[in-house]
């Protein structure tokens, strides 16, 4: 979803990306599924991959959608900040909450 497209930048150079996908990559037509990526480590990565899924959770939830997650180990940044949020875990996917109830994990982000 053009969109859903958000680059974090740290100065002038861009330090992560984000994007959210309807199907094939999600499994519904009613969900939206996150790729987001830190281009950097530490804390920079920490931030930008924190105001990255913030963006794309406001943007899953003005659009009325869940927004999933997969992240593997190499991904710290994003598995940390995942960590902190109320969601749905299966072993293969996790949901996020994007209705009304989830403006406070935004606002936190």
């Amino acid at each position: 979803m053009p969109d859903s497209a958000f680059v974090a930048y740290e100065a002038s150079r861009a330090v992560g990306v984000a994007s959210a996908h309807g199907p094939p990559l999600a499994e519904t037509e009613n969900e939206l599924a996150l790729i987001a990526g830190a281009t950097v480590s530490g804390h920079v990565a920490d931030s930008a991959t924190r105001a990255l899924v913030a963006a794309e959770l406001g943007f899953a939830r003005d659009a009325g959608k869940l927004l999933s997650v997969e992240a593997d180990e190499a991904n710290e940044s994003l598995w940390r900040i995942l960590n902190e949020l109320p969601a749905e875990r299966r072993p293969d996917l996790l949901l996020l909450a994007t209705d009304s109830s989830s403006h406070s994990v935004r606002d936190s982000l």
